[in-house]
């Protein structure tokens, strides 16, 4: 799973996404539109790290995606969204 942002349409960014690196084509499993992305991205990426594949990448595993509807939550609920 990969927790990133984007200011595109997604379906062109995971068209971008699937290279020659890539062994499978991503398919979207959640997509939200907040405030202040940039700060939820970093949000989740600290929260989830124990979820991580590889510390420097944006790919976590399945597990953590339990617990990204309730930090959207929250996140929308701190910016006035709820």
């Amino acid at each position: 799973m990969k927790i990133g942002l984007t200011t595109q349409d997604l379906e062109t960014r995971i068209a971008q996404l699937y290279t020659t690196g890539s062994p499978f084509q991503f398919e979207k499993l959640k997509a939200y539109k907040v405030k202040n992305y940039v700060e939820l991205e970093q949000a989740l990426h600290r929260l989830l790290a124990p979820f991580r594949l590889n510390k420097s990448r944006e790919f976590f595993i399945e597990d953590a995606l339990t617990f990204v509807d309730r930090i959207v939550q929250i996140h929308n609920e701190v910016q006035g969204d709820s």
